[in-house]
């Protein structure tokens, strides 16, 4: 399963992605904010969205998304970058804040900025 990709795309068309253990994504004008706030579990429209994507029975799919992204989790607190492709890299800071770094969005005018080296991606 391409996890980062199903969660872009479902980014795109839900204007809203919460990730347990970081913090809600919020897509508007080829534009990617990210809010960093308590997340438990994952949104049921997400299980949905990969079971449609993917064509997994629900429970399959949730193993599968908790797995990979307790894999993700345990990076990120290495202090690594991580990159979620078609959204951005997130890295951890020493006080353990994530900072975010958007990729350019496909179709979308390249804006001229400092990108955070990628070790890892998904």
């Amino acid at each position: 399963m391409k996890l980062a990709q199903i969660l872009a795309d479902y980014l795109k068309s839900n204007k809203n992605l919460s990730l347990q253990g970081l913090g809600t994504f919020t897509y508007s004008n080829d534009h990617i904010d990210f809010n960093q706030e308590t997340v438990i579990g994952f949104d049921d429209d997400l299980i949905n969205f990969i079971v449609e994507d993917t064509g997994k029975m629900k429970v399959l799919a949730v193993s599968d998304i908790q797995s990979q992204w307790d894999d993700v989790l345990q990076f990120l607190n290495t202090g690594k970058p991580y990159t979620l492709a078609g959204i951005g890299t997130l890295i951890k800071n020493q006080k353990g804040d994530f900072n975010f770094q958007q990729e350019p969005i496909e179709g979308a005018e390249k804006k001229h900025s400092k990108k955070l080296p990628t070790t890892h991606n998904i």
